[in-house]
């Protein structure tokens, strides 16, 4: 039994390591092995065990409705078009979910007390790698691209607004454990948003200053998350409304900002051209460059685009149910994942379903009274 229970907290702490470790540099991320290997683990140990979890069966669920939608507009994609076709981000997408699948499992079978320390664990791995991350890109400087874009280069990620993306989840999943677990990782916070400053991604700051302040106090922290998700929602939608229709840009606000709004206009212009079925089943995820020349970056962009209408359905009814099912916890995730969306979205997402899944555990255990500090 003690067995068991030591390769659980590994299990844990690895597919933890899994959210925001990368080797980018390399001709394949060396991550991809590792959480390759955990997935074939958790489904091993499914078998022996012959015993599954209902949340495996419902991220099981999500997940392959997901991928049978996006093999489905690749497949239409490629007898319409005699384009290149992307079939590695889809992949990756499902790839990253699939990684959360056994985490309800292993946290069944984790003591609360060991899961707390190899959550903090976690954390303080986190810095150390994205200490080393950043020490890579001062490596990589580069003078002649601008003080903001100087530092944009890395061996780890595709670059460092990626890992802003990686920082601001981080920073999101240490909020839960401070404010709902009572963790003590408020130092960690600091450190995290220091490196997250040093990534000199706009969003991805922006994001994390809002969920350090509305969550300050996790009071009324719904009414503030919601609140903060519609405001966003529409600020973006009536710039979009300026840009689109009334020939109002921002390129004097900020060039980056502006092209958020360019890639959504010829979006457009290719949505309304393509064949119904393509309409439903999107052109695949990492697709808007073989299409556009340029990548999709905003997230609405690749929900009606690359995901399409079903994809879009799959995906947002997973959010619902995960906010549902975590009575609104993962928000604390969310919330930054959809303001970072405005301006970059990654295929590689483990980072977001590796914390959504351990939140929704996290509280299914506090609504059966099995987490001590509740009762």
């Amino acid at each position: 039994m003690q067995k068991i229970t030591i390769k659980n907290k590994d299990y844990l702490l690895l597919i933890l390591c899994c959210s925001f470790i990368s080797f980018n540099s390399f001709p394949i991320n060396l991550i991809y092995i590792l959480g390759l290997l955990l997935i074939l683990f958790g489904v091993m140990t499914l078998c022996i065990k012959l015993k599954l979890n209902k949340l495996t069966i419902i991220y099981c669920l999500f997940s392959s409705l997901f991928l049978i939608s996006q093999v489905t507009g690749l497949y239409f994609s490629s007898v319409t078009y005699t384009i290149n076709i992307n079939y590695l981000s889809p992949l990756l997408f499902y790839f990253s979910w699939l990684l959360s699948i056994f985490i309800p499992n292993v946290i069944l079978k984790t003591s609360y007390l060991e899961r707390k320390i190899i959550y903090v664990k976690s954390i303080n791995i986190s810095i150390i790698f994205l200490s080393i991350e950043l020490l890579s890109r001062t490596l990589l400087y580069e003078s002649s691209r601008g003080f903001i874009y100087a530092l944009k280069s890395s061996y780890f990620y595709f670059d460092s607004n990626f890992a802003g993306l990686v920082i601001t989840s981080l920073i999101a999943f240490a909020i839960y454990l401070n404010k709902v677990l009572e963790v003590k990782v408020k130092k960690q916070i600091f450190l995290l948003f220091v490196l997250l400053l040093l990534t000199f991604s706009r969003a991805a700051i922006v994001a994390g200053i809002i969920i350090i302040i509305i969550y300050h106090s996790i009071v009324r922290f719904r009414l503030k998350s919601y609140f903060t998700l519609l405001a966003t929602f529409f600020t973006f939608s009536y710039l979009l409304y300026q840009y689109l229709y009334l020939d109002i840009n921002f390129r004097d606000l900020d060039g980056s900002f502006n092209s958020k709004f360019y890639i959504f206009s010829i979006a457009e212009d290719l949505y309304s051209s393509l064949p119904v079925d393509l309409k439903f089943f999107g052109i695949g995820m990492g697709n808007a460059e073989s299409f556009l020349g340029i990548f999709a970056h905003n997230i609405y962009v690749t929900f009606f685009l690359e995901f399409g209408i079903i994809g879009s359905v799959v995906f947002l009814s997973f959010t619902a149910y995960s906010l549902y099912i975590s009575k609104s916890y993962t928000i604390i995730l969310w919330l930054p994942v959809f303001i970072c969306g405005i301006s970059l979205f990654s295929a590689y997402s483990p980072f977001i379903f590796i914390i959504n899944a351990i939140i929704i555990s996290e509280e299914r255990e506090k609504q059966k009274g099995h987490n001590p500090s509740y009762e």
